[in-house]
Parts: structure tokens; sequence; C-alpha cells
């Protein structure tokens, strides 16, 4: 099955811990009609059986903002996105032997996409409610962490999450991370908070892929949480204990 959108295609794929596979195409032209046959090949399809699969076309701006992340300036082209986050991508391929030669040295790691936060993306956040999970799903996954810590009679957290799922230019900066929000009456929760140095909710908490930290206590406006995390760039601090 070939879904026609990237969002519900991300999702799907990070869910099963899939490789994600697009072919990116013209609408109408010759050589896309051409790497579309190559995919239906039995060597291709064999390939993409265990991958989520998603066509995008190049008429619609979003998805050629979207494929421009993975260096991709013009259809037809190829691009798988591996679970850690990395990518291989190719431009339409001759014919078999070329698009065969391309699925066999596509493995990971590969490039890091230039990810760009203003492409539009439903709001639709995945929560992890566990902090060891969410923790082992960011570095399987090679993403940041973005913990929310907060308490369920608090009304500043409760407009916190709020802005969070409701306010796109707030939403669009976590479309990239392992989301996880931790509630202050489960004691250990607590102790996991220490580590980053809060203590009060709401909060928030940025885990760098490197282990680093940046935290931000207190209630903060759609513009503040903004600013929170386009300026925690790593490496941040070091928790308590060291490294997670």
């Amino acid at each position: 099955m070939w879904h026609l959108h990237y969002d519900e295609a991300e999702k799907l794929a990070r869910a099963r811990q899939r490789p994600l596979a697009i072919f990116y195409k013209a609408p109408l032209d010759v050589r896309s009609s051409q790497l579309e046959d190559l995919l239906e090949t039995p060597p291709a399809r064999q390939w993409l059986a265990d991958k989520v699969r998603c066509i995008l076309t190049s008429d619609f701006p979003p998805f050629r903002r979207y494929v421009a992340q993975f260096g991709v300036l013009q259809a037809p082209a190829l691009i798988l996105i591996h679970p850690d986050g990395t990518y291989h991508a190719r431009n339409a391929p001759a014919d078999l032997d070329e698009l065969l030669a391309f699925l066999q040295q596509a493995q990971p790691p590969g490039r890091t996409p230039e990810l760009n936060p203003q492409i539009p993306r439903a709001i639709d956040y995945r929560w992890e409610g566990i902090y060891e999970q969410a923790l082992a799903a960011a570095r399987q996954q090679n993403r940041e962490l973005f913990i929310v810590y907060k308490w369920w009679l608090s009304p500043e957290s409760t407009e916190l999450l709020n802005m969070l799922q409701t306010r796109p230019e707030v939403a669009r900066h976590f479309n990239e991370t392992v989301n996880c929000v931790l509630d202050m009456d489960y004691l250990p929760n607590r102790t996991h908070l220490q580590r980053y140095g809060v203590t009060e909710v709401p909060a928030v908490v940025l885990v760098h892929r490197d282990g680093t930290y940046h935290a931000h206590s207190g209630p903060m406006t759609a513009v503040e949480i903004v600013r929170f995390v386009t300026g925690a760039k790593p490496p941040g601090r070091v928790p308590r204990g060291g490294r997670p």
C-alpha cells in the first residue's frame, strides 16, 4: 500500500520502527512512469515489502518543500528514510540494474536531512508516558527527547499542554522529537526530572542526542516555547549523575 501524504506515512513508520520509502514523481512525466514500472518489478517489490511506502507528486508545493529536506529538487526520485532519521536519495535510475544498485547500498546510517520546520503538518503528538521508554525510543531513532513535566491539578500545566497541541506555530517544532509527558504525582518521575534540575511544574526539558539538555520551569507563552526550543542548541548541561 502506498500512502499519499508524508504525515500519515511518517507516523506509521515511526510506530512500526520501519524505514520509509518515498517515490517522488511528476504527473504525466515519462521518466516518472518508468521509475514507477521499475518499482513494480519483483526485486523492487521484495525490497519494499518491509517498508512503509509513500508517493508524493511534484505539483503540490508542500511536497516539493518536503523532499527538498533530503536533497531532492526535481522528480522523479526515490528517497529512503531510515528509522534513525538519516536517509539515502537517488534521482531516477536509468534501468533496473541501477535501481538495484541503489537499493543495495542504501544502508543506515545515511545522510542527515536539512529539516524544515515550516513544512505544514497536522498537529498530532504521539505522547510517551514512561520516561524509560521515551528515552529508549529517542536513542533508537536518533532523535531529541522533549519532556513536558506537569501536574494534573495545575492550571498552568493544562494551559501549556493545550498550547503545544493547538498552536501550529508551536507544534511544528516538535514533529521530529520523541515527545514525553510526565506527571508529578508519580514519584519516580520526580527523580527523573531532578536529574535535569527540575523540581516544579510546569516545566519542559529538551534532551539532545549527546545526552546533554536544556530545561525551563514555569508558565510559558507560545513565543517563549518557540524561543526556548530554537535556542536550545547542543551541547547543553550534563544531567546529574551523568548522561543518560
